[in-house]
């Protein structure tokens, strides 16, 4: 057998090289150049997360998130995201972004707090009552806990199940279960508070939340509007700026329920045209959840079409593993009203016609990839449709969705996750600080907000990249 000549091996291993370079190019961060200071922190982390990619004992990202929380908050590659500015958080539904921890060791304190059965479901509220005057149908809070079961009771009814196949309707059950809870006015505002702290903790600086208009209550029987809401949360939003000034701050995504009538979306979309000229570019667009099995986007047409010149969209769109249902073409409708990101679309790369439309369009998709798994799309993360988005570099951000359903708080979780588990062991940081970008580049913040925006988050990103050379932890 012939051996191969020098100039062929050379000239094979040239054409090899080029390749794989073209592969990192044209991956999500491949056009980041890093300064002489990021690349010394690039190898620190490479480092850390060469490591741990060889650690077969670990591999968090083949378990349900729920099972290795713990394990992941001991990995150095997620303390060093931890403290990564993040820039934004793009996709979190109001009164699931709070962590279990807040809700459990503070809200659940409170007084008043009775369980109720009401239609048959069980319900957390809100009562004017007392241990001799006890409302039908509902315990005191405070008496079912002193019973030796009431520790797995609430996390059956705080924490989506372990098992995929009981997860969505565990979800659907949370939010049952805990909506009065937050709508009582005594709780909302320090709700709202913890909220865009523990994202600010999570060196987060600007959020945007998705929340229908929720009644509000007191024991008074007070009555309280969409527009006392919508106040609820700018004054909120303001106060913690007052008290935390390099905070960017909050925008909401108005988002009813998918099965909500045409009639009650078109009312409620007067009543959001009002509010929002009341509070100018606090109401980022529309956006329609829950279960997209029972609503298209196609349902609410002629409302969409009639407020779109008034209103961005954020539509949720193929948050699916079906193929070729309504579901799943729910994200052609979401291109073709011009939606502004599309949260999930996790059917996207079975569609090339809409990958392209996607691309040309510049739309980003919102990943959310602790999401998708608890919820049972996928098991391991390594096989997560996103991986292939970044590898031909779509534009995506990185979202956490309902992290207090499953015990993440912040964002670093989603992103450690994706990390680790989508992106070559070869990519670092060029991939991350593309995803902090990114997060502030697809906003609802108008281009004055987002110099403001960039100036803040480059300050703390050249602070960081100080802090990480200096350190001898990774």
């Amino acid at each position: 057998m012939s051996s191969v000549s020098a100039d062929y091996r050379q000239c094979y291993h040239h054409k090899r090289a080029i390749i794989v370079d073209k592969e990192h190019q044209h991956s999500l961060g491949g056009d980041i150049i890093l300064t002489a200071a990021e690349s010394r922190c690039n190898e620190k982390l490479l480092k850390a997360k060469y490591k741990e990619l060889q650690d077969k004992s670990y591999q968090p990202w083949q378990k349900n998130f729920m099972h290795v929380r713990k394990d992941i908050e001991k990995s150095r590659v997620f303390q060093f995201i931890r403290k990564l500015p993040k820039g934004a958080s793009l996709h979190s539904h109001l009164y699931a972004s709070a962590s279990y921890r807040y809700v459990t060791n503070d809200l659940l304190h409170r007084k008043h707090i009775y369980v109720c059965n009401i239609d048959g479901r069980t319900k957390l509220k809100f009562v004017a009552g007392d241990a001799t005057n006890t409302p039908p149908n509902c315990e005191l809070l405070d008496d079912k806990r002193k019973t030796p079961e009431f520790d797995d009771w609430l996390d059956a009814h705080l924490l989506v199940s372990d098992n995929p196949e009981n997860a969505w309707d565990s979800l659907r059950k949370i939010f049952t279960f805990m909506y009065d809870l937050f709508s009582y006015v005594g709780v909302l505002e320090d709700y709202i508070y913890q909220v865009l702290l523990e994202h600010y903790t999570d060196n987060v600086y600007y959020v945007e939340v998705r929340t229908p208009f929720v009644p509000m209550y007191d024991l008074n029987g007070t009555d309280y509007t969409a527009e006392d809401f919508v106040e609820t949360l700018w004054n909120t939003m303001k106060k913690f700026q007052r008290d935390h000034s390099d905070f960017i701050g909050m925008k909401i995504i108005y988002a009813p329920y998918r099965a909500t009538t045409t009639n009650i979306v078109r009312k409620n979309l007067d009543i959001l045209k009002r509010i929002a000229q009341k509070y100018p570019g606090f109401i980022a667009g529309i956006d329609f959840v829950g279960f997209e099995e029972e609503g298209t986007l196609l349902h609410y047409f002629d409302e969409l079409t009639s407020f779109g010149e008034d209103f961005n969209f954020y539509f949720h769109a193929g948050e699916t593993n079906l193929h070729g249902t309504h579901v799943d073409f729910n994200i052609l409708d979401a291109i073709l009203l011009d939606s502004k990101r599309i949260g999930h679309a996790y059917a996207l790369p079975k569609h090339p016609e809409m990958m392209t439309l996607i691309k040309e369009k510049n739309i980003a998709i919102e990943v959310c990839p602790i999401s998708n798994q608890v919820l049972g799309l996928v098991a391991d993360l390594r096989n997560h449709p996103a991986a292939y988005l970044i590898a031909r570099g779509y534009p995506i951000v990185i979202c956490n969705d309902d992290p207090g359903n499953w015990g993440a708080e912040g964002l670093s979780y989603d992103w450690y996750l994706t990390f680790m588990a989508m992106t070559p062991e070869y990519t670092g940081l060029h991939f991350l600080k593309k995803l902090a970008i990114n997060s502030l580049e697809y906003s609802a913040l108008n281009e004055t907000e987002k110099v403001t925006a960039f100036k803040i988050w480059n300050a703390k990103w050249n602070k960081f990249i100080e802090s990480v050379i200096r350190s001898d932890i990774y």
